[in-house]
C-alpha cells in the first residue's frame, strides 16, 4: 500500500503542476498581456505574413474585437453556454459569424478535452493530496517525502524535453500534439479564419514556453522543499 501510495503521487505530480500552468494561462488576463506584448501580430499582419489574397468573403478580425471573441471563447471552452454562444450570437458588426462552421466543430473538441483535463487536473490533485496524508497518517514522512522528491524529478525531466523540443522544433511540436489530441485535420484552419487570426502560431509558442517555466519552476520549488524535508527527518532520527 505504501509504495502504491508512492507511485500514484509521482505520477500525479507532472499532471498537475502542468495542467494548473494550463488553466492559469486559460485567462482573459494572459491573453491581454501576449497581446500587449511589443512585436505581437495584429490580425490584419496574420493573413499578411502567409501572403494569403483576400477576397471578398475574407474578414480581417478588428483589432477592438480581437479581446472580446477571446474571451467569448475562453468561456466556452471552459463550459460555459452552448455552442451558440460562438456559433450565433458572436459577430462581426457587418453581421459576420465570427466563426465558421468548421472553427466551431474544432473548438467544440476543444471543450470537450478541457473537460477531460479539469477531471484529471482534479483527481491528480487529489491523488497528491490524499496519498502524502495518508503517508504522514501511517507515520511514513520519509516515504512522503522521498515522493515528493521523485514526482519533482519527474517532471524537471518530462517538461524539461518537452520544452527543449518546443523550442527547437515547434512546429513539430505544435503537429504532434494536435495529432494525439484532435482526430484527422479538424485543426488545420488557413489563416484568414478567425482563430488563427486571434490566436497565431506566436501565441501558441509563447503560451508553450511559458508553460515548460512555470512548470519547471514549481517542481523545483517542490523537490526542494521536499529535499529540506527529508534532510531534516534523517536527521531527526
Amino acid at each position: 500500500m505504501r509504495r502504491l501510495a508512492q507511485l500514484l503521487v509521482v505520477v500525479s505530480i507532472p499532471i498537475v503542476l502542468t495542467l494548473t500552468n494550463v488553466r492559469l494561462l486559460m485567462t482573459s488576463a494572459f491573453a491581454r498581456w501576449e497581446y500587449a506584448r511589443p512585436g505581437f501580430p495584429p490580425p490584419a499582419e496574420v493573413v499578411a505574413q502567409a501572403n494569403t489574397a483576400t477576397g471578398s468573403d475574407t474578414s480581417i478580425v478588428p483589432i477592438e474585437m480581437r479581446q472580446l471573441i477571446v474571451d467569448t471563447t475562453l468561456d466556452y471552452v471552459k463550459g460555459a453556454g452552448d455552442e451558440s454562444l460562438i456559433a450565433e450570437d458572436l459577430t462581426f458588426e457587418n453581421g459576420r459569424r465570427a466563426y465558421n462552421q468548421r472553427e466551431v466543430g474544432h473548438l467544440t473538441d476543444v471543450r470537450v478535452l478541457v473537460g477531460q483535463t479539469t477531471i484529471a487536473h482534479i483527481l491528480g490533485g487529489l491523488i497528491i493530496v490524499l496519498g502524502v496524508g495518508f503517508l504522514v497518517w501511517t507515520n511514513r514522512h520519509r516515504s512522503a517525502a522521498a515522493a515528493l522528491v521523485t514526482g519533482a524529478g519527474l517532471t524537471v525531466g518530462l517538461i524539461g524535453f518537452v520544452g527543449l523540443v518546443a523550442g527547437l522544433a515547434f512546429r513539430f511540436f505544435f503537429v504532434r500534439f494536435h495529432r494525439v489530441f484532435f482526430t484527422g485535420e479538424t485543426w488545420l484552419f488557413p489563416s484568414t479564419d478567425t482563430l488563427i487570426q486571434i490566436f497565431p502560431e506566436t501565441f501558441w509558442f509563447d503560451a508553450s514556453l511559458l508553460i515548460v517555466l512555470l512548470t519547471l519552476v514549481e517542481a523545483a520549488v517542490m523537490g526542494i522543499a521536499a529535499l529540506v524535508w527529508l534532510r531534516r527527518l534523517r536527521y531527526a532520527a
